[in-house]
């Protein structure tokens, strides 16, 4: 300040602390929005990338379908029309050999086939569906699907708009199609409570649909995009057991007839009908067979059945009382002329977050030499402001000894 011909009084040094304490707000918030922006934009510019290079892609039956995908591999020439295959194959979330999600997992499905994936909490079963749909590493093996897929998802997704919309999904509306696929998934008696019927909005997310109508809703989604390989992770949870019966019989035995269907399902009414199980416990198949063979040599198997049956009677304890408020809170027409759809509670999780959430997330988001040079930038510019700081400090000490 002395060479720029301003006196350093302590007037000009209070005033200098204070620009410096709001440059530092302020460099601090758009270094750090920077970055995320320029992270953003790196992300969305490799996915742009890898959907561009994807061969014999249809783009505007992507912008139709984006739920359905198809993957290819290097030996899927071989494979038959609507088969799905795995070989050997080995993926990780992490993407490194340390630890392995799905461990030398070989599956194989063709057209027409039902194939059912069970196995305790945490077995691996929906990643094997991620590693199909392409969402995890592949380390080692092949994967191979021959024709369009569908996939309903554990967690069911519904955008803003009607509930023919959240079907349709930007197919041509056929209306004979349209009727089967909404009485095969049981939606036709709470179409017909809504004060709209399929037209009736269903809010952000589907926020005044029940969970259980949510998953019916994606999978007439799926139902109704006629796709060839049907991905279903366990579609029958969210449902009691009257309507989940309904929808195996009469949709995935019954409209789905002829198409390729693996699903995951721990409902054992259906499973005790089930020819072809997939037993699966960390990460590997352990057992394939019918129910009644597996229960006789897996005592794995065993044990899950008596969990799961526990489980089930204590859902259908519930189910009564769930209904009996369920219908307390049906749809009706207001008064007022509005809706009377009412808008449930968001879930709020309350708690204190460990230190390995934290210490995962930096890992996801960087990497160990860019956490580095960052911790390294921190230091050098917290630095500069503390010399500043304690050069001022100096300065109004030694103005207030010579007063």
């Amino acid at each position: 300040m002395r060479l720029s011909g301003i006196e350093l009084n302590a007037y000009n040094t209070f005033m200098f602390l204070a620009i410096l304490n709001s440059m530092k707000l302020d460099v601090t918030w758009i270094i750090a929005q920077g970055a995320k922006d320029l992270a953003d934009f790196s992300k969305a510019l490799s996915r742009i990338q890898d959907l561009l290079e994807h061969h014999n892609i249809d783009v505007q039956k992507y912008l139709q379908d984006a739920f359905a995908k198809t993957r290819e591999s290097q030996f899927s020439n071989e494979c038959k029309p609507n088969t799905v295959s795995l070989q050997n194959v080995v993926c990780s979330w992490s993407g490194g050999w340390n630890r392995p999600t799905l461990k030398s997992l070989c599956l194989k499905a063709e057209n027409g086939d039902l194939l059912f994936i069970t196995g305790p909490v945490g077995s691996g079963k929906s990643s094997v569906f991620c590693a199909i749909l392409n969402e995890m590493p592949l380390l080692d093996g092949e994967i191979s699907c021959q024709g369009r897929i569908a996939w309903v998802s554990q967690q069911p997704w519904v955008f803003s708009g009607t509930v023919r919309d959240n079907i349709l999904f930007g197919i041509t509306f056929d209306s004979h199609k349209y009727r089967k696929t909404l009485e095969a998934c049981d939606l036709d008696k709470d179409l017909e409570r809504f004060p709209y019927g399929d037209m009736t909005r269903v809010g952000e997310r589907g926020i005044v649909l029940s969970g259980g109508q949510r998953a019916r809703v994606e999978l007439a989604r799926a139902v109704y995009s006629d796709a060839d390989i049907y991905l279903l992770d366990d579609p029958l949870s969210a449902v009691d057991s009257n309507v989940g019966q309904h929808i195996f019989h009469n949709c995935i035995n019954t409209l789905l007839n002829g198409k390729t269907r693996l699903m995951i399902t721990h409902n054992l009414q259906v499973l005790h009908e089930a020819k072809n199980i997939f037993f699966m416990k960390n990460g590997e198949k352990t057992m394939e067979g019918s129910f009644s063979a597996l229960l006789q040599i897996c005592c794995d198997l065993q044990a899950t059945s008596q969990s799961l049956e526990t489980k089930q009677i204590a859902k259908g304890k519930n189910e009564r009382s769930v209904r009996e408020d369920k219908d307390k809170h049906e749809i009706e027409r207001d008064e007022d002329g509005g809706t009377g759809l009412e808008k449930a509670d968001e879930d709020r999780t309350s708690g204190s977050i460990s230190w390995t959430v934290f210490q995962d997330y930096i890992r996801a988001g960087m990497s160990a030499y860019t956490a580095g040079v960052a911790a390294v930038f921190v230091v050098l510019v917290q630095g500069c402001f503390l010399h500043l700081y304690l050069d001022c400090f100096y300065f109004c000490n030694s103005n207030a000894q010579v007063y």
